[in-house]
């Protein structure tokens, strides 16, 4: 099972030593793990952009003037997520067309 953790220390993953930590990480440990994670998307911040937003506005962060560049640059930020997932899916289907295209050189 997938366990999510809050403030939790990077140190032994970077070279330096350097001590930082994430606000959240999920450690996965099998493809077990991996497969919970992608039909349940509990742990995972699907609409974090939307929610900053609200709080930039509640806050008073950013002005009328400021206000429409945030909310634009936090939605291209959610939209990576959605390009990096269909780049992946190319990928994933570029590799299996050319293992089934190299089965198919006898």
């Amino acid at each position: 099972m997938p366990s999510l953790q809050h403030d939790f220390s990077l140190r032994s993953f970077n070279t330096f030593g350097i001590d930082a930590n994430a606000s959240s990480y999920l450690e996965i440990t099998s493809s077990d793990d991996l497969f919970q994670v992608f039909n349940n998307p509990e742990p995972v911040e699907i609409d974090a952009s939307r929610r900053a937003t609200v709080w930039l506005q509640r806050a008073g962060i950013t002005s009328a003037y400021d206000h429409p560049m945030a909310v634009s640059a936090l939605r291209s930020a959610a939209y990576t997520y959605v390009v990096a997932a269909l780049s992946s899916l190319a990928t994933l289907i570029y590799y299996a067309l050319m293992l089934v295209g190299a089965s198919n050189d006898d």
